[in-house]
């Protein structure tokens, strides 16, 4: 694999914010639940994580610094969602904080509501 120009995020991370931040979008809009949107990257697109669980694990924080720095210079398409950043300044940032999209419990695994 070569990317032939120095871009910022380069091939992967640009791809997976925008994959992400649709699927953010798409939860904010009440389209699905998180835990339907992450199945369905799974199931239908044969992802290994869900991209809002994966957000979870990487950071809200850590991906709201990185999608801002794309959008300054790769444009709207990058703009962060209202709600991740209202998730963030709420400090829900995912895991580490024990909230993000899912919550978590003391072990780091996701409650599922009952």
């Amino acid at each position: 694999m070569v990317c032939k120009k120095d871009s910022p995020g380069f091939l992967t991370s640009r791809i997976a914010a925008i994959v992400r931040l649709e699927c953010m979008r798409m939860l904010e809009e009440g389209v699905g639940r998180a835990e339907d949107i992450d199945r369905a990257l799974c199931l239908g697109l044969n992802f290994p994580i869900g991209p809002l669980e994966l957000g979870d694990r990487n950071g809200h924080d850590t991906f709201l610094l990185a999608v801002e720095s794309m959008a300054s210079t790769l444009g709207e398409r990058f703009r962060p969602t209202v709600g991740l950043r209202n998730m963030v300044a709420a400090g829900r940032l995912g895991r580490k904080t024990g909230r993000g999209i899912y919550q978590y419990d003391e072990h780091g695994a996701i409650v599922r509501p009952e």
